[in-house]
């Protein structure tokens, strides 16, 4: 009896911080969104009225022009949302009207934070396993989603009808599920595993395209792993044929996966635009806003990371867009004129860097400022001279992503390089198989691209999802470091 009461105890303690957790990502992100309902009347990017009209037309563009300029996911889920809050009427023509409306405001706002409250939820929980497969404690992966729960960014840019929400829901869930897939490449199932990674990784780039990039490098690092079995003998001399066919196998159906659902978005793209687009029409814009020969006048006669106002710009270039749709007879709001669009921001962008490539080379080393900076940029100015409440939330800010940041970069370079890395972190799996390879292949697909495009703090909302692991995992080893010495001390008086 006192054994079975022993066990309960210590099943209740060693469930207590994932409970504990739980509540306060309930109680944290839900107070955040309870309180900015009316911040989802703002549509910064334009992904609510891609909903509405799809929920109205049956198209995703604007009335009945189709557009490929945003990733259809988000969109898409926006209008599923409106569908079940909506009783759906039609108009004289037989089309579906008026999904989200602006008498339904509340209902629509309330929609949209009850489904980035869930997935906020599920980013939690998924980076809460993500620590365990990488050998650390209870304790520490519940201190690591907290992290998660907590990020600045990711609270603010829940607050907004904005992709940010649902990207780094899908940073956990594919690191996870590529975890899952490796320490299972040789079970019996594992083609439906990587089948279904597939399926996540094609979702994941129609919220994000810039997910091509993580695919690609993941990709990559699998068809190494096929291979390398093909280098090792057996006993006899002989590779293991069985287990390389496996994984290459694997890596068919990881294929089949990602071209289930990215394939039908380049036929459609196809149809309408007669070019299999599997991205959007909004790389060139943010490439010629990377580099416009405005803003490489800012950074060379202003200090780094200094605020850019970028309105005289935009007038400039629609001024100049316009002109060129004249000259090439190119009606505007049209399809051709959005291809168009994009092949001419390129071009500019292209100009630009060619004509000052060492400011350009200068813009590369901004940028990776800008992807990791502490403090957010004050966009508003605050004239006062006082110290304003938004001031001090964002040194808050700052400080959080300092502590972050710092122990990140130690369990980044002190950890994973280290000879004694199982030892460090209490782990006996391969390196393979926890998400640390995985995760730094995730930071090198969101810097390299961002090296030449836009860049800004939220760009690093996908990084959200590991960085506090690696956090978790440097003070672990701060820890290690100063206990070590402070006993070597010790014992030397």
């Amino acid at each position: 009896m006192k054994q079975n009461e022993r066990r309960s105890a210590a099943a209740n303690q060693k469930n207590s911080p994932f409970l504990l957790l739980l509540i306060l990502t309930l109680l944290i992100r839900g107070g955040v969104l309870f309180i900015s309902l009316s911040s989802f009347n703002d549509d910064p990017d334009g992904y609510a009225r891609l909903a509405e009209n799809w929920s109205s037309y049956g198209i995703f563009g604007t009335g009945d022009q189709a557009t490929a300029f945003r990733p259809p996911l988000y969109p898409w889920t926006l209008k599923e949302l409106a569908f079940l809050q909506t009783p759906t009427t039609r108009s004289a023509n037989g089309k579906t009207k008026g999904a989200i409306g602006s008498n339904l405001a509340l209902s629509r706002n309330a929609s949209i934070a009850l489904l980035h409250w869930i997935i906020g939820l599920a980013t939690v929980l998924l980076v809460y396993r993500l620590a365990l497969y990488a050998d650390l404690s209870q304790r520490s992966a519940a201190f690591a989603s907290l992290l998660v729960a907590v990020d600045p960014i990711l609270l603010q840019q829940s607050r907004l009808v904005m992709t940010e929400t649902l990207a780094a829901f899908f940073s956990a869930i594919t690191l996870l599920g590529i975890v899952v897939c490796i320490q299972k490449r040789s079970s019996r199932f594992s083609v439906v595993l990587y089948l279904v990674l597939g399926v996540l990784f094609g979702l994941s780039t129609l919220c994000r395209p810039a997910f091509f990039a993580f695919v690609g490098l993941v990709f990559l690092c699998f068809l190494a792993i096929g291979f390398s079995t093909v280098l090792l003998v057996n006993k006899a001399g002989v590779f293991n044929r069985v287990r390389t066919l496996k994984n290459l196998s694997n890596v068919v159906f990881l294929l089949l996966g990602l071209g289930v659902v990215v394939v039908p978005w380049a036929v459609r793209n196809l149809h309408e635009f007669h070019r299999p687009i599997l991205t959007t029409t909004h790389g060139g814009y943010t490439l010629y806003l990377a580099n416009n020969p405005e803003l490489y006048r800012h950074y060379q006669t202003s200090p780094p990371w200094s605020l850019w106002n970028p309105q005289s710009f935009h007038e400039r270039r629609e001024k100049q867009l316009k002109l060129a749709f004249e000259e090439n007879n190119i009606e505007e709001n049209t399809k051709e004129a959005e291809l168009f669009q994009d092949k001419w921001t390129r071009q500019e962008a292209q100009k630009t860097v060619s004509s000052s490539p060492q400011t350009f080379l200068y813009s590369c080393f901004i940028r990776v400022g800008e992807l990791w900076r502490l403090v957010p940029n004050d966009v508003d100015r605050i004239s006062s001279s006082k110290t304003s409440t938004r001031t001090y939330l964002r040194y808050a800010v700052g400080c959080f992503y300092a502590f972050e940041l710092f122990f990140a970069f130690v369990g980044l370079f002190c950890g994973c390089m280290r000879r004694n890395y199982r030892k460090s972190f209490n782990g006996s799996r391969r390196f393979l198989e926890t998400p640390l390879l995985w995760g730094i292949l995730l930071i090198l697909s969101v810097q390299i691209p961002h090296l030449i495009y836009w860049t800004n703090m939220r760009m690093r909302a996908p990084l959200e999802a590991f960085l506090p692991i690696l956090t978790v995992i440097g003070i672990q080893i701060a820890k290690e470091a100063f206990f070590s010495k402070l006993n070597k001390s010790l014992q030397s008086v």
